[in-house]
């Protein structure tokens, strides 16, 4: 043989393995044994043999939704490919790229037309019939018939499926595999690349054009949408947004294209079932929408209610519009190349990219902790969405988990999919194995997550075996409902049609061949689903593994209801245009009804846009048509027969059976009578009150949640809070009330107090408050009023930091205090109100207060709250918070459950700790916390805490010279913890140097002792490296710790220093204990100075705290000038003036910025003389903070 010739088969699949594909789907037949036979040579490459064709189509799907590059499918003629059609059906119905192999009959049989197996039909029957099928689902079909074209046919195929990004067909008769061809073709790329059949000058004319309108626009956004991914712009749209910035959502099939938690992300828009409403108000209030990869399917835009707020540039494979122009043949890929190059040079004004009031909805990871009882749609997919994790893969099935997970908030790197166009059932089984099998070739860390519903597992759950037999993890989430669930919402509830045969699917992988390993679960309630997430092998996924999830089989995810009632509205305004213009007539609801959903219908922005066709089943029946020419006039009552299946309309002792239908199931209770349907309809499914309840069985009694029109008890909870928040008439604001950004406020909350202030759950509290406060009025319930009182003493530190108008005839450092007196004014009279007694939210309102007045200046205002936050916290039993749980087992079910509360608990405890030892420190006084009387953990981190799973903590150990055995080998390291640690060695280096001189000798050596052994303890993340910048709000406590503890040190070495001349024992001081005192003295003023410049200016403002532990050093610095003793050979005056910038910093905020700058002027004062002519207010500040206070030099 010669060396250029190589058999077909061989050349076909060396083609594929030169795309960088290495894996091929299918199964065996006779018509394609001899083609599988050139695989295997192919170095690697390698086969996935599935149980069935269809499955193997959707692995192929899966495979190329991951990927990016086609999936490859073999199958057998006439049995296997038909078997396979239905996965290519919906892989051409939502672009995914997929070359269908399929080995047929011979050459001579097909023009024999041979009566041979697989076949259809009699004698004569023409072979090639399914190829004019296969051609109507695919960019291209070939049947390799031509000896002389074999390869160029091969190649052809495979180019058009990478343009196209559609399924082709390549169809190898049996007897051709063998047959050798020239293998140079090989060596010859393949043309892969899209262009515009218009020219790259109609390009440019566009991007220009494009250009023109974001640059005249108010409010641009983009709108990225599926196609986007499919022709492999995501890169390309990902650098547009780097560039610009601009607001960006996406459709729900474009779920996961763009980062999730990048700042200008705003959500999914979804017409009028978006998610979340002010995602849909923001898109739609957009004077220019880039709409990038569109596809406009039914179910992509919630049933054609996309709306438009101004111009729109869509963005497709064939045309791009601008505006009313068109430019057809012109390939979006080529114009957003170009125009993300043209946007790089061009920067678009901070108007056009701040405009979004939209907020990432957050995750409430206190849920899984508080929740009891049945498993509930409502709630369930928020604890999910706390499990997942940057790197993971989630497949949804169609069904309440397609509904269900458009909502969920996506960490970095994570994809989703689901096939919400196409919607076949049963598709994410077999995709979840190419998703699998992808992600092993890529080498991407990561779990698999499949949410599969019981319905649609039985469809295609042989795939399962599959993954178990080539070693696949994924964790596969069945919800179990008992049926088909969407199914029931659309139509026929209690219908027998709608039910499935049970399975016992805890047997399920042991019987796919995973016994030994594999783990199955199964949770119907709240607890068992925590048990089963806390779980170590759930939670890493290092094998196999099935959780199935009961849930009660007519409760459905309220977006269901919201989509089966909007295409409801739509068919029923269509259904009566088309049934009067043809003279039809059919039993259909009363005209007030009916008005009702046209008046939804309108209100929902249809209009004169509704599409001309019918989108749901007609409304007739066959279970008793009416008689001829009537209809069911208004009846005055109407009730639900026994089984849901249809609806009894009684009128003057006459039945008409009319057909069930979405909105009449998902009203209507159980025996409901409705004497004016019209206003019950109208008070209770279609005002804004509230979801429609689920669904019910009038055989059994339901104990499940029913969502109604009244306000929830957390709304009523926030009716009051922005008059009490900043009212009107209040003598303290000269701040417009109409012009707060409450929001932004409590943004800049998280992002600049709470770092050093870390006491707030953060996703439970912007769940609960984010968007709501403005809407807020006076209320006198309790719950409203401590919230008014935690709110107003959070956004007293945070507006400091805020560059609203609203504050602009305010210095930044008195911005806050309108809030401050509001929020002292709450606490001054909840003496007298429901809120007397101590509670935990008004403990967290005081230390924010006390943390407020301390920043202000140490004032006798500040002195007192403190110690009333030291009152209330013992009040609370906070100081034997875990008495029970020291050295205890931190998995026993009801700490889980407790666990994120019981944390709250515990910052609130260590922040007070903290205001007590810094606000006595400085004002030298006695301390309101007893450290002895402390049987409380060390927090964690925030990380942990928000993702709400249990972490072993430590208690703080007393003893100094074992505190730092505290959080040594403990699985809680985070920086907060060996902060606090830290902070009590400061605490006791004060304490220490009040003690006489006899004592105060070996304690400091010890207590030194104690410092080096908790130096070296420290983890790797506390190394400081000079000259590095280090940003990040955790890298505050690694700054914070190391300059306290050097500058305690520094004042203990002084404190020696004094110790050593004024020593009785000798008559003159050592000379040589001295300088090598000074000489400790430099190195830890070094120490300071290192950490002072790894320092990130972004994040100096965070803790004015800090700035008092710089003061120390200064002095000491000018003291050592004045009195001309021996200089630090590693320091210079610009590394302290450096100590003053940053003092300076720390004063553009906070008013004790400005105390710490005029005591440092007083420290320039240090000799006797001097100290003898300080003015009054210069002595009052220093008695504000003594322990700042210089002392005279010796001689001077």
């Amino acid at each position: 043989m010669e060396s250029h010739r190589i058999p077909l088969g061989g050349y076909i699949f060396q083609r594929i393995r030169g795309l960088g594909i290495k894996s091929v789907f299918g199964c065996p037949g006779d018509y394609n044994l001899n083609l599988l036979d050139h695989l295997y040579p192919v170095e690697g490459l390698k086969w996935i043999g599935t149980c069935n064709e269809l499955n193997a189509a959707y692995a192929a799907d899966g495979y190329a939704r991951t990927r990016g590059l086609p999936g490859v499918l073999v199958t057998t003629y006439g049995v296997g490919e038909l078997s396979a059609i239905n996965g290519i059906g919906g892989a051409r119905s939502e672009y995914v790229p997929i070359i269908h192999i399929v080995g047929t009959t011979s050459r001579l049989a097909q023009d024999k037309r041979v009566m041979i197996h697989h076949t259809c039909g009699d004698e004569g029957w023409d072979h090639r019939t399914l190829e004019k099928v296969s051609s109507h689902l695919s960019a291209a079909s070939v049947s390799l018939d031509n000896d002389e074209t074999f390869t160029e046919d091969v190649d052809r195929v495979i180019e058009e499926c990478f343009r196209t990004r559609l399924p082709v067909y390549l169809r190898v008769p049996a007897d051709t595999p063998d047959i050798l061809v020239d293998s140079r073709r090989l060596q010859q790329p393949l043309d892969l690349g899209i262009r515009s059949p218009a020219g790259e000058e109609a390009e440019d004319v566009v991007v220009q054009k494009i250009i023109a309108h974001i640059e005249q626009a108010k409010r641009p956004c983009l709108l990225v949408d599926m196609l986007t991914q499919r022709f492999g712009l995501t890169g390309v749209v990902s650098e547009i947004l780097d560039t610009t910035k601009l607001p960006v959502f996406v459709t729900p099939l474009a779920k996961s294209m763009v980062d999730e938690t990048r700042d200008n992300f705003q959500g999914v828009y979804q017409g009028i079932i978006t998610p979340f409403k002010q995602v849909k108000a923001d898109f739609e209030s957009a004077d220019l929408t880039i709409h990038v990869g569109r596809f406009p399917s039914d179910s992509n835009c919630g049933g054609f209610t996309q709306k438009f707020g101004g111009d729109v540039i869509g963005l497709h494979p064939h045309y791009v519009s601008v505006g009313k122009e068109k430019f057809d043949g012109v390939s979006f890929v080529g114009v957003m190349q170009k125009l993300s190059l043209r946007l790089a040079s061009r920067s678009l004004n901070n108007a056009q990219t701040s405009w979004c009031k939209s907020t990432k909805p957050t995750v409430a990871s206190a849920e899984l902790e508080k929740l009891q009882g049945q498993l509930t749609q409502a709630h369930i997919w928020k604890i999910f969405n706390q499990i997942l994790r940057p790197g993971d893969s989630v497949i949804a099935e169609v069904g309440t988990s397609q509904f269900a997970t458009v909502g969920m908030s996506l960490p970095r790197d994570c994809q989703y999919f689901t096939q919400m166009f196409y919607s076949c059932i049963g598709f994410t089984v077999g995709a979840t194995l190419g998703t699998l099998v992808a992600r092993e070739e890529m080498q991407k860390p990561g779990r698999v997550f499949l949410f599969v519903g019981d319905g649609s597992l039985q469809m295609t759950v042989q795939e399962i075996s599959t993954m178990v037999r080539n070693g696949y993890r994924p964790i596969i989430i069945v919800i179990n409902n008992e049926g088909y669930t969407v199914e029931r919402v659309i139509h026929g509830p209690a219908k027998i049609h709608n039910d499935i045969a049970p399975w016992d699917h805890q047997v399920m992988l042991s019987f796919f061949g995973g016994r030994g390993k594999s783990r199955s679960y199964s949770a119907r309630t709240y607890a068992d689903l925590r048990q089963v997430l806390s779980h170590p092998d759930f939670q890493e996924g290092k094998q196999i593994q099935m959780l199935e999830c009961h849930l009660h089989k007519y409760d459905s995810p309220a977006n269901l209801l919201e989509v089966v009632d909007t295409a409801t509205a739509v068919a029923a305004k269509t259904q009566k245009f088309f049934d009067q213009k043809a003279g039809r007539t059919r039993l259909e609801l009363d005209d007030r009804l009916l008005a009702l959903l046209e008046s939804r219908v309108e209100q929902n922005h249809f209009g004169d846009s509704t599409p001309s066709f019918d989108l749901s089943a007609t409304m007739q029946t066959d279970l008793m048509p009416p008689p001829s020419g009537s209809r069911v006039d208004s009846p005055p009552n109407y009730h639900l027969n026994h089984d849901l299946g249809s609806i009894n309309a009684q009128q003057g002792g006459t039945s008409v059976m009319m057909t069930d239908h979405s909105f009449w199931s998902s009203i209507m209770s159980p025996g409901q009578h409705v004497a004016h349907p019209d206003q019950f309809l109208e008070n209770t499914h279609f005002s804004n009150g509230g979801v429609p309840g689920n669904l019910s069985d009038l055989s059994m009694e339901l104990d499940m949640p029913q969502a109604g029109s009244s306000m929830s008890s957390q709304d009523e909870s926030l009716t009051a809070l922005q008059s009490s928040l900043l009212p009107a008439n209040s003598p303290a604001s000269s701040i417009s009330e109409t012009n707060i950004p409450y929001d932004d406020l409590l943004q800049l909350y998280f992002e600049k107090i709470q770092p050093f202030l870390p006491m707030f759950h953060r996703p439970n509290f912007e769940q609960e408050f984010r968007g709501k406060i403005d809407k807020l009025s006076l209320s006198t319930s309790s719950t409203s009023r401590e919230s008014a009182f935690v709110l107003n003493a959070m956004f007293a530190l945070s507006a400091r930091f805020s560059s609203a108008d609203a504050f602009s005839d305010r210095g930044r450092t008195t911005r806050g205090e309108p809030f401050a007196r509001r929020a002292e004014h709450l606490l001054e009279n909840h003496n007298s109100s429901a809120i007397g007694q101590s509670s935990l939210r008004i403990l967290q309102g005081c230390i924010l207060l006390a943390c407020y007045r301390l920043s202000s200046g140490i004032t006798s205002r500040a002195w007192v709250l403190t110690g009333l936050c030291s009152r209330m916290a013992y009040e609370l039993g906070l100081h034997e918070l875990d008495r029970e749980l020291i050295s205890g087992d931190v998995s026993s079910p009801q700490y889980v459950l407790e666990w994120v509360e019981r944390e709250e608990k515990r910052r609130a405890w260590w922040c007070c700790y903290e205001l007590d030892h810094l606000a006595s420190t400085l004002t030298c006084r006695p301390y309101g916390l007893d450290r002895q009387r402390t049987d409380i953990l060390l927090p964690v981190s925030d990380k942990d805490w928000y993702a709400g799973v249990p972490v072993a903590s430590a208690s703080l150990t007393q003893d100094p010279l074992m505190a730092w055995q505290s959080l040594v080998d403990c699985p809680n390291q985070s920086l907060r913890a060996w902060y606090l640690v830290n902070l009590h060695l400061v605490r006791l280096g004060h304490e220490l140097r009040e003690l006489d001189t006899a004592r105060a000798q070996k304690d400091v050596q010890d207590y030194k002792l104690a410092v080096k052994y908790f130096s070296l303890a420290l983890p790797p993340s506390f190394d400081i490296c000079s000259g590095l910048t280090n940003v990040g709000s955790d890298f505050g406590w690694v700054i914070s710790t190391h300059i306290m503890l050097q500058s305690c040190l520094l004042a203990t070495t002084r404190h020696e220093m004094a110790m050593e001349i004024n020593s009785p024992a000798s008559n003159a001081s050592s000379p040589a204990m001295i300088e090598k005192l000074r000489d400790s003295g430099h190195s830890q003023t070094n120490e300071i100075l290192s950490a002072i410049r790894a320092w990130s200016p972004k994040s100096m403002p965070f803790s004015p705290f800090l700035a008092c532990a710089i003061v120390g050093p200064h002095a000491i610095h000018v003291e050592n000038c004045l009195s001309g003793s021996s200089q630090n050979p590693n320091t210079s005056n610009d590394d302290f003036e450096m100590m003053k910038l940053c003092l300076k910093r720390h004063a553009w905020y906070w008013e004790l910025g400005e105390l710490l700058l005029d005591i440092v002027q007083i420290c320039s004062k240090r000799r006797v003389s001097e100290l003898a002519t300080l003015s009054v207010t210069e002595k009052e500040t220093l008695k504000r903070v003594p322990l700042l206070a210089p002392s005279p030099i010796p001689g001077g």
